[in-house]
């Protein structure tokens, strides 16, 4: 049987509930709404998040009678990333583009609509504080996000954001049609760009990243959004153009450790 037709209801479950739980871990998971939004009936549900507090994947809080994530979870992802040296010797190439531009640089993949950071490297004199990474963002309103959008088709984009794009900010793209013309005049340079549309006061650029002519990630630049002066963009540019150019060379010559996102 193709792996892809594989399913087992109490696995599945169990990923569900810890999806969920991760969707709301900073404000806790209740029973009784875990059980509803996942239509689960409560006395699996019981069963369910008793064996997944006793592997340490989540953890309970009785005087407020809510779920979050537990360490296990936290270990796995460290072994995760440690699993591949890759990213490491990623992170010293943007280090190399953040001191030379002084701003902040950001290396990323795709998951669904949304980005995934990986990587976020911050200049010790940047003064405008930059998007954070903690929260999953549209890839619709990111420079990262757009730039891992260029192959896409019209009809591609259309079904990915089935769910809307939801405004950020006063400057973020909310209509398909128009996010589409953008990316297609982006296209000419490579470079994606974002301006205030999810954090006010930054702007930034993106380019992909691409193994065997196929986009697996992203990297980009945030800078403040007063900044104008065409010298200085085309140097931010120029900058990301060779931290990408750099970062594809590493992935091209260790394939087999990029386990981030598919290379096929």
């Amino acid at each position: 049987m193709p792996s892809d037709k594989i399913s087992n209801h109490s696995v599945d479950r169990a990923l569900d509930v810890l999806v969920y739980i991760a969707d709301h871990n900073a404000e806790g998971a209740v029973f009784s709404v875990i059980a509803h939004d996942l239509k689960i009936p409560k006395s699996t549900l019981v069963n369910l998040l008793a064996s997944l507090i006793n592997k340490n994947f989540l953890t309970f809080n009785a005087k407020e009678k809510t779920y979050y994530l537990g360490e296990e979870l936290f270990n796995l992802g460290n072994r995760f990333v440690d699993n591949s040296n890759l990213l490491s010797s990623i992170e010293r190439i943007m280090i190399n583009a953040v001191n030379e531009t002084k701003y902040t640089s950001f290396f990323g993949v795709l998951s669904g609509n949304e980005v995934r950071y990986l990587l976020r490297k911050v200049s010790d004199s940047l003064i405008t504080p930059p998007a954070s990474p903690q929260y999953a963002l549209k890839a619709s309103c990111t420079g990262l996000g757009k730039a891992m959008l260029f192959q896409q088709s019209y009809e591609q984009i259309k079904k990915m954001f089935d769910d809307g794009m939801p405004k950020i900010t006063p400057k973020t793209i909310t209509d398909v049609a128009v996010l589409y013309k953008q990316l297609q005049e982006m296209k000419v340079d490579d470079i994606s760009h974002e301006n205030e549309e999810s954090s006010p006061g930054i702007q930034c650029y993106g380019t992909p990243v691409r193994y065997n002519e196929r986009i697996i990630a992203a990297v980009s630049i945030s800078f403040p959004a007063w900044i104008s002066d065409t010298e200085q963009l085309q140097k931010i540019k120029n900058s990301l153009l060779q931290e990408k150019k750099q970062i594809e060379r590493i992935i091209s010559n260790n394939p087999s450790r990029w386990i981030y996102s598919n290379l096929k």
